[in-house]
Formats: structure tokens, sequence, C-alpha cells
């Protein structure tokens, strides 16, 4: 009857009459877990934990509350637990895969929710998490399929759709995420509320750190860093990449541990085909790390900056840090890695790439490359290719437009008599 207040006063009476009924506290819990009460709830599953030790239930329902609390390694204990007990408890596996998708261990995490979508075929929070892992991990088609049927599982769930329309904003998708956004804002408008609505959401949720370039922030930055972010995205929208380059370093300048400001001036100095594209990826790297979803396009940069510098042993030390760093699944953008290693052809590249937003990645890789070996009409093939499919906000597009211009430059030059 959603009496959540009189359903706990039942349940507090009836713990009270007897200290040691375990079914009661597991009720009061799950209230005070729904209401937010995360360490009330806490106790109260510790309570059925001592009194009946190995309930598989019981070690799920705490490991859930740890993962809200992010206290992931410790769920991760619990959830490893309850799994020992009963390896077919289903909604455990959708715990220990929140845990992880949590932790960015995205491979884990779609093993897990994979299983508990195997056990319970029903469970759209398994298919929701489960779809977001895999778009961290670059399999977008996967992903949109499961939190398609999360959406089908849970049509007025408003939580699913705003998961689904957050990836189709972060993949450029505008009217398809927009639809989400209003289906959300019917089921639950305070859970865009914080963002500004659906205008702001769609803002906020575009700004993807892996392929996708970032739009402009909403207005009135609240720092400089922040500022500076927005004049250099406002520049990089128009194409000026020596201004772009300019903003991002005044934003690193304002906040030297802002990871996305060297993301930007990275991929802005290989657009405008200058010096340093290789020191942001190495700064990225000591402030994010190896688990962060950007680290396999941050590697891919520095192999890209190496090799226009001439330097192509440190270009390959980069590629032998990414593949032994990052997780060894075939998930994009790993070919294009193993392509800039030389263990993958141009045409098993491009059919690798599963999305126009890969292929774009996949012809713009390989037109860098015939310019290496002095192709250049290859390399125009390539290049005009995404310029006439990438997906808008594309750092693929954008390498790819700026690396066009500057050929057609080359050659009115060359034509001057």
């Amino acid at each position: 009857m959603k009496e959540d207040a009189r359903a706990e006063a039942d349940y507090s009476r009836a713990v009270a009459l007897d200290p040691n009924y375990a079914f009661a506290y597991r009720l009061r819990g799950a209230i005070r877990s729904r209401t937010g009460r995360n360490e009330e709830a806490l106790r109260d599953f510790e309570v059925v934990g001592r009194l009946r030790p190995n309930d598989s239930e019981n070690h799920k329902d705490r490991g859930g509350v740890l993962v809200r609390m992010n206290r992931n390694d410790e769920a991760l204990a619990e959830l490893d637990r309850a799994l020992a007990i009963d390896p077919r408890n289903a909604k455990a596996y959708q715990n220990r895969g929140a845990a992880y998708n949590n932790l960015r261990r995205y491979a884990e995490a779609v093993a897990d929710l994979d299983r508990a979508i195997d056990l319970d075929p029903k469970n759209a929070g398994a298919r929701t998490n489960c779809g977001l892992a895999l778009f961290m991990l670059g399999e977008y088609e996967r992903s949109l399929e499961d939190l398609g049927e999360a959406v089908k599982l849970a049509p007025r769930n408003a939580i699913v759709h705003f998961n689904r329309g957050n990836v189709y904003a972060k993949l450029g998708l505008r009217d398809q995420a927009m639809a989400d956004y209003r289906a959300v804002e019917e089921a639950d408008p305070r859970l865009l509320a914080s963002y500004g609505g659906v205008s702001g959401v769609l803002a906020e949720m575009s700004r993807d750190r892996m392929a996708m370039r970032s739009p402009s922030p909403r207005p009135e930055p609240t720092s400089e860093a922040e500022a500076r972010m927005r004049e250099g995205r406002s520049s990089q929208a128009a194409g000026d990449w020596a201004r772009a380059v300019e903003a991002f370093d005044k934003a690193a300048a304002a906040d030297p541990r802002r990871a996305d400001a060297y993301v930007a001036r990275g991929w802005s100095r290989l657009c405008a085909d200058v010096d340093g594209a290789e020191t942001d990826a190495r700064a990225f790297f000591n402030l994010a790390g190896w688990r962060d979803p950007a680290a396999p396009y941050m590697a891919i940069l520095g192999v890209l900056a190496e090799r226009r510098a001439g330097r192509d042993p440190a270009a390959y030390a980069f590629l032998e840090d990414a593949l032994a760093k990052l997780p060894g699944s075939d998930a994009w953008p790993r070919p294009v890695l193993l392509h800039l290693n030389g263990d993958l052809a141009d045409a098993a590249l491009i059919d690798a790439a599963g999305n126009d937003v890969q292929r774009a990645e996949a012809h713009t890789i390989v037109a860098l490359a015939c310019l290496r070996n002095r192709k250049p009409a290859d390399a125009r093939e390539h290049l005009a290719w995404v310029h006439d499919h990438a997906v808008d906000r594309s750092v693929a597009a954008d390498l790819a437009r700026a690396t066009l211009a500057r050929l057609d430059q080359s050659d009115q030059i060359a034509r001057k008599p």
C-alpha cells in the first residue's frame, strides 16, 4: 500500500517483541534502504547476518546498500559471499555488476550482469546497468540493445529512460535522447529538475569523455577553468583550433588537475597540427590513470602525436603500455590500437567498426596511415568518407576535417605558378 512509515513501525514492534526475528529486521532494512537511510539499513542487515550468517539474500541486500554508498570494495566482499552461498542469486550478480561499474571494471560488470539477465531475463535493472557498462566499453550497439530491452520491460520507469537517453545523447543522437527525456519528464519530473529540465540534461549528458568531443556546457560557468573550457569548446565547434588550444591552455593553468582540459587541448593540438599533444596524453595518464574511460583514446592521441613528430619509438612505448594495461577484450577502440601497432590491416580495422562513430575513427586512422606512407589520394578517400558520414561532435570528424583542409591548402600552394 506504499505506507512505509506504518510498515516500518510494525517491523520495529516485531523486533522489540522478538529480538531474534531475522525476517523483520530484513524487511525493515529494505524500507530504510529504499528511503535513503543507508546506515540504518546496514545496521538491520548486520543483525540479520549475526542471526543467519549463511543467508545469501542478506549478503546480497547488504552489498546493494554498500554499492549505493559507493563503498564498493566492501560491497564486493559481501556479494562474493552471497554468490558463494547461492550461485544462482540473480540480484547478487546485478549488485556486484553495479559495484564493478562504479569501479570502472566494465568487462567484469558485463560478465556479472549478463549472468543476472540469464537467470532473470525480465530484470530491467540488470539490463540497464549492462547497457551502461557496454557503452563504456565502446560496444554502442549492444548497449542500446540492452537499454532498449530495459525500456520494454519497464516502459514507465523513469530511470531506464533516463539512462538510455544519456547514451543517445553521448552518441549525438539528439532526437532519440529528447524522446527518452520527455518520457522521464512524464514519469518523474523531479529526476530532471537538477539539470534544468530536458534541455539542461541534454546539454549535460552530451559531454562524452570518449569518442565525442564536448559541446558547450550550461551558461554561467562557476570557475575560471570552466569559463576557459567553455571558450575552448566554442572555438572547437568553429574549427578555430589555435584559439581552442589557447583557451584550454588557460583552463589547464587555472586548474592543473582538471583531466578533461588535457583531453581537449591534446586533440585540439593534433587538429591544429602543432606540437605538445603527447605531453597532454601523459598529463592525462598521470591524473586519471589507465582505468579511465578516456584512456584508450588518450593512448591513441599519444601515438599519433609522437608519430607526427617523427618519434616512432616513443609512439610504440604508448602502444606497449596501452595493450598491456587496458582491458584485454576486443571492444572498440582496441582494434585501433592493434592497427597502429601493425597487427590489423586497414580493411580489417574498418570491418571491426560497429557504427558510424567507430567507422569515422577507423577511416581517419587509416587516412593518417596513408599520409605517412605518402598516399595522399588514398587518404583523401577515407577523409571524404568521414566528412560525409561522421556523427556531429566526433573527435574523428574534427581531425579528418582539419587534415583534409591542410591537404587542400597544400594542393593550392602546389598549383600556384
